[in-house]
């Protein structure tokens, strides 16, 4: 997970800093402040900043694959909002839609910015139920800034729970490791349960929610420092390195 700068360039240095503090215990002190310094509108010369896929990679992506593209920041029309990016999963079902041809899911054109889920805020609405700082997770995929109708999009509650976690723990991975194991492989205590990529997003918690239910459970990881990872965390039980 990325987490983008929230200010611009020119921003005086007592100004210049980036959201990670708002990952501590929020208060309502913490929320007015974000909310505060949200505005673009008080940075006229802002500009939007993207990672497009210049080229289709051959194996491992580099940096030759990938090019930086700054634009205008949009304003939204009637319908829609303006939100700045916060933060950015990166995911590996991506390097699958750097490929051309048909697959799952569409792949990306070449030219144009990469997609991936994100936590941003919203800095200008004009859409109904969204206000100015309202934090939410976001589609807004390799760029600073997106225009938004609001379709697929989730608020935030930052007293819950950290607001990196609406991209993990409690969001899309999260749901899938409940789902999946409680919904449908529904263990029992004193059963077996053999996690694969048992360090991955997903499978990390589903070996958690496994040893929540008093399950044994046995993770698979593909290296043995993942192993290592994740034994060090007490996850699991017994890892295995194939």
């Amino acid at each position: 997970m990325y987490e983008l700068s929230a200010e611009s360039s020119d921003s005086p240095s007592s100004e210049n800093k980036s959201f990670g503090w708002a990952l501590s215990p929020t208060g309502s002190s913490i929320l007015r402040d974000i909310r505060r310094r949200s505005s673009v509108r008080k940075m006229p010369n802002r500009r939007n900043r993207q990672i497009c896929l210049a080229h289709h990679p051959t194996g491992f992506p580099t940096e030759d694959n990938f090019a930086l593209s700054e634009t205008a920041v949009p304003e939204p029309k009637e319908g829609e909002m303006l939100c700045r990016t916060i933060y950015l999963s990166l995911d590996p079902y991506m390097r699958g839609r750097m490929n051309p041809g048909p697959s799952y899911a569409p792949g990306v054109e070449l030219g144009h910015v990469m997609g991936g889920a994100t936590v941003s805020q919203v800095v200008q609405s004009r859409l109904p139920h969204y206000d100015e700082g309202d934090l939410v997770l976001s589609a807004n995929g390799w760029q600073e800034f997106a225009l938004s109708d609001g379709e697929g999009v989730r608020k935030l509650d930052p007293p819950i729970a950290p607001i990196s976690t609406a991209l993990g723990v409690l969001g899309m991975q999260g749901h899938t490791a409940y789902v999946g194991l409680l919904d449908h492989g529904r263990p029992k205590a004193g059963e077996t349960v053999v996690v694969s990529a048992a360090s991955g997003a997903v499978g990390a918690v589903v070996g958690q929610l496994a040893k929540l239910a008093g399950c044994r459970v046995i993770g698979i990881a593909g290296q043995q420092k993942k192993c290592d990872t994740v034994a060090g965390d007490s996850l699991l039980l017994s890892l295995i390195h194939i």
